[in-house]
């Protein structure tokens, strides 16, 4: 299990190895992060990162970064915490993160994913990025509201989907407003 942070100052891949190292700012050439890694995307790497396949990682931590992707999925079985002028771009319905805190502005969802718990911090949800689109969380727990200044953008709503097999709760701690919300639940 090894933390391992994005380098990169131009556009590049994910698997490209010269873009990853083990320390901010340090020297590429590390594997790109897999299951038990942690990926940062932090100031040190300014170029954007083009997901050209599957990435299935334990944690994601993104400030100030972009992540495209037109055909890969994203699987994070630890956190994902966006915060900053974030842009997580994937495509491609199917993506799975046990805990989205969001702290960016804004979090971009541009096709279906699945979130066990989802935070909404001092940041705010798109639905797509400058473009409409009918992505959809699918919750299958809870859903907290942790800062006044969350908030879904009103002319890009990202439906929630609640699962409905088990008991879930929505939690506001501070004013959040909170988009629309579907209970799953026949």
């Amino acid at each position: 299990m090894a933390q391992k942070y994005w380098i990169a100052q131009s556009d590049s891949f994910w698997s490209d190895s010269s873009s990853w190292s083990f320390s901010s700012g340090g020297p590429g050439g590390t594997s790109f992060p897999t299951i038990g890694d942690t990926a940062n995307f932090d100031s040190s790497g300014t170029g954007v990162c083009h997901l050209d396949q599957t990435a299935q990682i334990s944690g994601l931590y993104l400030h100030d970064a972009v992540i495209m992707s037109s055909s890969a999925l994203m699987i994070v079985d630890g956190t994902i915490s966006m915060s900053g002028a974030t842009v997580l771009n994937l495509d491609t319905p199917g993506s799975y993160f046990k805990v989205f805190e969001c702290n960016a502005s804004p979090c971009v969802v541009k096709s279906d994913c699945t979130v066990e718990t989802l935070v909404l911090g001092n940041g705010y949800f798109v639905n797509g990025y400058e473009q409409r689109t009918d992505a959809t969380i699918h919750l299958l727990k809870d859903l907290y509201g942790s800062s006044g200044f969350g908030t879904w953008d009103s002319s890009f709503d990202v439906p929630i989907k609640f699962d409905g097999s088990t008991r879930q709760y929505v939690y506001n701690t501070a004013g959040c407003i909170y988009p629309t919300i579907i209970i799953d639940k026949a």
